[in-house]
């Protein structure tokens, strides 16, 4: 538990010494110590440290305890010293450098991960504050292992990866060698980089080098200098969660993020320039229109094309259907016509003197009506027979060997090879669109049968196979049989 007025610095645990042993001593201005017997032990023994707040942060405590190599097993900032534990940093750092290729085909390149000193991060509130990264916390055992097999993302998403959004975000991963590298002033973490996914793959061959580690620190308040250059707090226990490839002409690592209260990004040009916004266009669903990023903007349009493209296919094979229908709707006009003509001569008698004449013409139209009716309905079983036949004969390579086929029309058995083919629920569809389905499943299968080329071969060229041409021959013998004469 923290003591309200002092820092406690721990060196060795309590449990290991005498219960009754325990003195408190003053070292010097502003620090005392805990010591006692060890158990088994005469001699006093040093146990923990005490840092009076009034004279030093927990920043320069341990700052105090560095300087003079004194190792400790526990640091507890006093009550009344603020600290923000778990909050999210994203960092741009470097940036890709080789890329090769894996035998598997991946890409496969290395950048800096993190460094140590001073970083200005802009708040999710829009003010700045100076974070010291020490190399003794970016070196630290645990921090190289989380900076091992992190998840690879393109542009950092909207939160941390974690085990059920792995396969949304990652698009690689880091390998495991970390190296400690010198550079100027600064210490950096050098490791490898794998990216596996096809996007990402092109995007940074395209130039899309900017790398951006997203991590989680434990923030120590407590002004000092560092270098000769102050900050405002130490970041401790850092653990990296992803490392993102980022556009840095398009804003870097601030572009998707959702910050939470005490979340930071690092600012490249600190000052009064503000961190740059993702670029935003605008779409229109349903006559309504929205403003969204360039990313979810182009993938929607991309989707919206695709499926006026269909429709558009679609459409084409409805209008191909109805040109189709247009020779029959010709004797229906006909009709219709001569329906007319007949009331109109029904109105006549009905208001005259019957007229031999009249009806003469009226017997004359009602017989040809008959025979056009009888040519008419001959001409529509002929054909709608016809229709059925072709039908069948299609279908029976849409649908299982053993269909039956019996008593059933034109538009069912194009809705039965529809539903064998089709994934969702056609039910519901009308018959012009069961038949531009059924059409474009039958193309598909015709331009693959070898069978169906050899017949519009012949049909092109007007030839016909030589079983073809022995049967008619046979035929027009039969015909001809009765003109030979009779022996005997």
């Amino acid at each position: 538990m923290p003591y309200p007025s002092e820092h406690s610095v721990r060196v060795l645990g309590p449990n290991r010494f005498e219960p009754e042993s325990f003195r408190r001593k003053n070292l010097k201005s502003g620090i005392d110590i805990i010591v006692g017997k060890l158990k088994g032990e005469t001699t006093m023994t040093t146990q923990a440290y005490r840092f009076n707040v009034k004279q030093f942060t927990a920043a320069q405590a341990r700052k105090w305890l560095t300087d003079n190599k004194i190792k400790f097993i526990e640091f507890e900032p006093a009550s009344g010293e603020k600290t923000d534990s778990g909050v999210r940093r994203y960092d741009q750092i470097g940036r890709i450098g080789k890329i090769e290729f894996t035998p598997q085909g991946f890409l496969k390149t290395s950048g800096f991960f993190t460094r140590t000193g001073i970083f200005v991060y802009r708040n999710a509130d829009g003010t700045e504050r100076r974070e010291l990264r020490l190399p003794e916390e970016v070196f630290k055992k645990d921090t190289i292992e989380s900076l091992k097999s992190m998840p690879l993302t393109n542009d950092h998403p909207p939160e941390f990866v974690n085990p059920d959004n792995f396969n949304a975000y990652s698009v690689g991963y880091t390998g495991e060698r970390i190296d400690r590298k010198k550079q100027g002033d600064e210490e950096y973490t050098d490791g490898d980089i794998i990216i596996s996914q096809k996007q990402a793959m092109d995007d940074a061959q395209k130039g899309k080098d900017q790398l951006s580690v997203g991590y989680q620190v434990d923030l120590e308040f407590g002004p000092g200098t560092y270098k000769g250059q102050p900050y405002d707090a130490i970041q401790r226990n850092i653990k990296g969660n992803h490392l993102a490839i980022c556009d840095s002409a398009r804003g870097g690592p601030s572009l998707r993020l959702r910050f939470d209260q005490n979340d930071a990004i690092m600012v490249q040009n600190s000052g009064t320039n503000p961190l740059p916004t993702e670029q935003k266009m605008k779409i229109t669903l349903d006559g309504q229109e929205y403003e969204v990023a360039d990313s979810v903007g182009n993938a929607i349009n991309a989707e919206l094309k695709k499926h006026t493209d269909a429709t558009e296919k679609l459409n084409a094979k409805i209008d191909d259907l109805k040109k189709k229908g247009e020779k029959y709707d010709e004797l229906e006009t006909e009709k219709k016509k001569l329906d007319t003509e007949i009331a109109d001569l029904k109105k006549k008698l009905d208001s005259a003197e019957p007229d031999e004449k009249v009806q003469a013409k009226l017997d004359d139209k009602d017989a040809e009506i008959k025979k056009l009716k009888a040519r008419n309905d001959e001409l529509e079983k002929k054909e709608t027979q016809r229709k059925l036949d072709s039908i069948i004969e299609r279908a029976k390579k849409l649908l299982p060997e053993d269909h039956s086929f019996e008593k059933k029309d034109a538009i069912t058995v194009m809705r039965e090879a529809v539903a064998q083919n089709c994934d969702s629920d056609v039910s519901e569809k009308n018959d012009v669109y069961i038949e531009a389905r059924f059409d474009l499943l039958c193309e598909n299968t015709d331009a693959d049968t070898e069978l169906g080329g050899t017949i519009i071969k012949n049909r092109k060229d007007g030839s016909i196979d030589e079983a073809e041409k022995k049967r008619k021959d046979a035929e027009t013998e039969k015909a001809d049989n009765w003109k030979k004469p009779i022996d005997g």
